[in-house]
């Protein structure tokens, strides 16, 4: 058996475990459940954003403790949990579908996979193109590259203005669609992305009616149609 092999096997016999409702007050669950609850609410999660929520009841350094266990292989941790880049976290992938799966069953919220837009940024690579198999053809796109289009437009709508955090208050903070101006799906060959040029934050409704057709409406057409 490989280490990452055991790993998931390790994870695969805890997380069951740890989502029943006499655990859940244990440091790795309740790390866990926190960030899934995080991760609901917006985009990405910030290693700052899970340690705000956790040290409310757990000292500091048992939470680095624990939180540094998840993200690393180890013989006497209990199972690889996480990534965690240099600006967000994300569940570790050959565990993602079993650890949501399983939360699907406490919260009774049903999870899906699959890429619903096409324009969802999924990797850390500034390089993109390269097809993939998820549940249908995606591209590969790069975090890296929404954050910097977030930086440079914010997290406005750049059809309709909507705030999602005006509007929603904290649930919304920090949540907003990225569009990709030309389609990835149109592009045979990799190239260097400019998230300024080649992207812009667009709200989930807007970026739809983007992709209603094939090739997709420019953003200006998009606004000429707004009955708003």
């Amino acid at each position: 058996m490989t280490t990452e092999e055991y790993q998931i096997n390790k994870v695969h016999n805890k997380i069951p475990s740890w989502f029943k409702v006499d655990k859940q007050h244990q440091m790795n669950s309740r790390i866990l459940l926190r960030f899934l609850k995080l991760q609901a609410d917006n985009t990405y999660v910030s290693f700052e954003d899970l340690k705000e929520q956790c040290v409310v009841d757990m000292p500091l350094d048992k939470f680095k403790s624990n939180y540094s266990q998840m993200t690393n292989f180890g013989e006497k941790n209990n199972g690889k949990i996480f990534d965690d880049t240099d600006s967000y976290i994300k569940l570790w992938e050959p565990v993602e579908k079993f650890i949501l799966n399983e939360y699907s069953k406490i919260t009774n919220i049903p999870i899906y996979f699959g890429i619903i837009y096409p324009d969802e940024i999924k990797d850390e690579k500034l390089y993109e193109g390269t097809k993939k198999q998820v549940l249908v053809n995606a591209y590969e796109r790069s975090s890296q590259a929404r954050q910097a289009c977030i930086n440079e437009y914010g997290y406005k709508c750049s059809i309709c203005d909507f705030d999602f955090e005006k509007v929603y208050g904290k649930i919304g903070k920090n949540f907003i669609h990225v569009h990709h101006l030309k389609p990835l799906s149109e592009i045979n060959e990799k190239y260097h992305i400019n998230p300024v040029k080649d992207l812009r934050p667009v709200c989930p409704n807007c970026h739809a009616m983007l992709h209603k057709r094939v090739p997709a409406f420019s953003i200006d057409d998009i606004k000429s149609k707004l009955n708003i």
